[in-house]
């Protein structure tokens, strides 16, 4: 008989030990010897869990992004409902919250998601095609309700500048997740927000300043 309990726990040491590999050494620098040698386990173990090593990369994309995505799509129906509730479009900043403030707080969640975060910044800046592929698979259904909360905020709004505009916003995020190098860049006089909040606050006012003139 399987012992269930036994089997959790051998997966999820095998999905830690491909995290934070693939964070420190990247997809292609890591081997299945090496998660297998960090994890415990033999190599049999995660042929048999997970297949191969792109599965495994795409189970350990799939244990945080799909609650973190789940939490946003919640959200983004919380406020899409109530804008119908009122017969107003829906607020640009109430969903740009939807998606952020869970976004941002999955940073500080627990530790893997640092591990996690490092290796979808590598997904977007370098050239393993094969985490990128992986990632933006994981996102583009998000993506999607996301954009079209947006047209539903702007509905005169050319489709091709709403879908640039949502993408700086989004990019406008990308430093936050990597606060701690980036705020190395800051003189030492200057007293950056740690809080979440507010970090929030500063990059909603931000990108709704960008948005501001669509209505117009």
């Amino acid at each position: 008989m399987v012992n269930q309990h036994a089997t959790a726990a051998t997966k999820a040491r095998i999905l830690d030990a491909a995290e934070n590999l693939f964070a420190d050494n990247g997809f292609r620098g890591t081997t299945l010897r090496a998660i297998t040698t960090k994890a415990g386990v033999n190599l049999a173990a995660v042929n048999y869990h997970f297949g191969s090593k792109e599965d495994l990369l795409a189970a350990v994309l799939d244990r945080r992004l799909g609650p973190l995505n789940r939490q946003r799509l919640a959200k983004l129906d919380q406020v899409l409902a109530a804008a119908a509730k009122t017969g107003r479009l829906p607020a640009p900043r109430d969903i740009l919250h939807a998606f952020f403030e869970p976004t941002l707080r999955f940073r500080e969640s627990e530790p893997g998601a640092r591990a996690c975060i490092t290796i979808i910044t590598r997904a977007i800046t370098s050239a393993e095609t094969i985490v990128r592929d992986e990632f933006l698979k994981q996102i583009e259904p998000m993506g999607r309700r996301l954009l079209a909360a947006m047209q539903a905020a702007y509905p005169g709004l050319p489709s091709h500048k709403l879908y640039m505009q949502t993408r700086f916003c989004l990019a406008a995020m990308q430093p936050l997740m990597m606060e701690d190098n980036m705020a190395r860049m800051a003189p030492p006089d200057f007293k950056l927000p740690h809080e979440l909040d507010r970090q929030l606050d500063i990059l909603l006012d931000f990108c709704c300043q960008g948005l501001g003139n669509n209505h117009d």
